[in-house]
């Protein structure tokens, strides 16, 4: 297809193009190209005598339509598995394709982890327990881990500092930060104490036996037999259960988990997870089934990852609670369940989800937030490994499609990176099995991926972990008029673009990417030309709260959140490293620059590396009057 346009009138010269003369001296000409791979070339040549320029330019032409990511994940120790593939037959056509992803491991990715713990200085007895069981940790993972770090006197780490433990127990046997002595007894860092030298002896070190009894005999007195009043003894009088009841002589009383059964309702997640681990350990299946079952009921899931939430009556009250803990301390729980009990549970795929999303949490260093999630999620993932994984020996995942020569790859160990391979494309209309085959030892990770477009409008609002809504405004000078099916819009308006995002768990590595219609042109506020807004226009029902870089929300209270925005031809896109569970706007203007009849495709929110993890707004209508009407 080719067109051209004129700069004033002139003379046909009939190659193809339409050459226009300018006024008087010269030759200019405006040459528009649009090819089958979707790029428009634009080439523009002027000359007057021996003087002349010209300028080439190449334009993407993106397809109509709304992206759509369909995903499976799984993992096998058997011959193989087979996913079902269907790509509806109304998709873009060449829109299609097939990608599939293999891992020998879903343990990785803890260097950050393990050079923080081993350059750790501070004394305080929590940092010195915390800094030995993640050296424990270490020597466990080493197989996973590679040479990617390296800690060459962990073993000694763990034996200093467990002699050091007496140093830091009170008279009445609860542990302290620093000073032992009764007043300075802190509850929760007492029960902490208990669980992690419970890990220790999971991992073959033993803990100190009079410092145990000790505190044995603290949390009997001051955990199970009171506290009533303290509204964290529900969490704590579970961590101790759950210490005693892992503890070979802790001596646990009877029906002890089930007389606490009752009040699931009234506990938090982290105390729900460990007293899972207290009925676990304790033999108890009948509630073990009954905390399963409470703690899926408040499970956020995708195709690939799931975590656990619960609305929180006020933030961080105590060291042990915050919601990466909880789910850390679930998937420990839910670790110690499988093994318990096998493949005959009610958790099913549940621990190999919520394991991709605690690897997720991690942050751009490589580690948790804070140290007690680095010990909580470390040695939670070292418990998952345990009861899912098995060591790696020459382990193949083989790609099979119909038509297609099968593609291979091997993992020498579960130190070994995964690896993402690509499919054929897949037309409109196609139905397959993507045969996924295994070979050698080991457990093999895969992901499935269907990547293809639907066409405009077709498809509707869509929540897969989030919500989007979109909403236009147009400014009138004294206020923000909503702009509906009946609003008609002119050159020239300046249009507040509202885009509102519900996450009802953390996520990471977020895109949120509005497309523009045609007859809009992004606003770039930063530029010194660009239009401004009236500061007397109010927006109906909410507080005017523009993106304009940097951190967002800029709220002490919250971490992460839409903090980049990139302005483009085609879209406005906002990136969030982490965005937590909450409720979000951000806020950008476009001006109105052409007049007709526009669409607006849908808006999308995703996780980039999780892509079925998305949120869908609609397709929108957008009319512009034609000039002088």
């Amino acid at each position: 297809i080719a067109a051209s346009g004129a700069i004033a009138g002139g003379k046909d010269e009939s190659d193809g193009a339409l050459h226009l003369t300018s006024f008087d001296h010269g030759l200019a000409w405006l040459k528009l190209v649009a090819s089958e791979s979707g790029t428009i070339t634009l080439t523009g040549s002027a000359r007057s005598g021996k003087l002349g320029d010209a300028t080439l330019a190449h334009i993407p032409v993106h397809p109509a339509g709304t992206p759509v990511t369909a995903a499976e994940y799984g993992s096998t120790t058997s011959a193989g598995a087979q996913v079902p593939v269907r790509v509806p037959a109304n998709a873009v056509p060449g829109s299609g394709r097939i990608s599939v992803r293999f891992a020998p491991t879903l343990v990785g990715g803890l260097d950050g982890v393990f050079d923080y713990a081993r350059n750790d200085e501070w004394k305080y007895w929590e940092a010195r327990l915390s800094r030995a069981i993640l050296a424990s940790d270490y020597q466990r993972l080493k197989p996973v881990l590679g040479k990617s770090v390296d800690w060459p006197h962990s073993g000694k780490v763990i034996t200093t500092e467990l002699e050091a433990a007496a140093d830091f127990q009170a008279p009445d046997g609860g542990m302290v930060f620093w000073i032992p002595r009764n007043r300075f007894v802190s509850k929760y860092l007492s029960v902490y104490t208990a669980l992690v030298f419970d890990w220790f002896e999971d991992a073959g070190h033993e803990p100190p036996p009079l410092v145990r009894e000790r505190l044995w005999i603290y949390l009997h007195a001051q955990i199970l037999g009171g506290g009533g009043a303290d509204r964290a003894a529900p969490v704590l009088r579970a961590g101790a259960m759950a210490a005693l009841a892992m503890s070979p002589n802790g001596n646990l009383p009877d029906g002890a988990v089930a007389g606490i059964v009752p009040a699931l309702p009234r506990m938090r997640l982290f105390g729900q997870a460990l007293l899972l681990d207290a009925a676990v350990a304790s033999h108890d299946r009948a509630s073990a089934d009954t905390i399963a079952k409470s703690l899926l009921n408040h499970a956020e899931e995708s195709a690939g990852e799931i975590s656990f939430n619960q609305h929180r009556e006020f933030a961080y009250a105590d060291i042990l609670a915050t919601p990466l803990r909880s789910n850390c301390a679930i998937l420990d729980a839910l670790s110690r369940y499988h093994t318990a009990y096998g493949d005959e549970n009610l958790v099913g795929a549940v621990p190999q989800k919520l394991m991709r999303w605690v690897a997720a949490q991690r942050t751009t260093s490589g580690d948790w937030p804070n140290s007690q999630e680095n010990v909580f999620c470390t040695t939670a993932t070292t418990h998952y490994a345990d009861a899912y994984e098995t060591p790696v020996h020459a382990l193949t995942g083989t790609l099979e499609l119909p038509g297609q020569k099968p593609v291979s790859t091997t993992f020498a160990s579960r130190a070994a990176p995964a690896v993402k391979l690509a499919g054929p494309a897949a037309k409109p209309g196609q139905q397959f099995d993507v045969k996924l085959a295994r070979g050698g030892k080991g457990r093999l990770y895969y992901g499935v991926q269907a990547h293809y477009m639907m066409p405009p409008g077709v498809l509707p609002a869509a929540d897969a972990g989030m919500t989007l809504s979109r909403e236009y405004f147009v400014e009138d000078g004294t206020k923000w008029n909503r702009v509906t099916a009946r609003t008609v819009l002119h050159r020239g308006d300046i249009v507040l673009v509202v885009l509102t995002v519900d996450a009802p768990t953390e996520r990471h590595h977020v895109v949120l990417s509005d497309p523009l219609p045609g007859a809009f042109e992004a606003v770039n506020r930063n530029l010194a030309g660009a239009p401004v807004l009236s500061a007397k226009a109010k927006l109906p029902g909410m507080t005017t709260l523009m993106f304009t870089g940097g951190a967002w929300p800029d709220m002490s209270i919250v971490t992460g959140g839409f903090y980049h925005r990139e302005t483009a031809f085609d879209a406005v896109r906002f990136f969030a490293a982490n965005l937590p569970a909450g409720h979000y706007q951000v806020m950008y203007s476009a001006q109105v620059i052409a007049p007709g009849t526009f669409m607006a495709p849908a808006p999308i929110i995703k996780e980039i590396y999780q892509p079925d993890v998305f949120g869908r707004g609609v397709t929108k209508r957008v009319d512009v009057a034609m000039p002088g009407k």
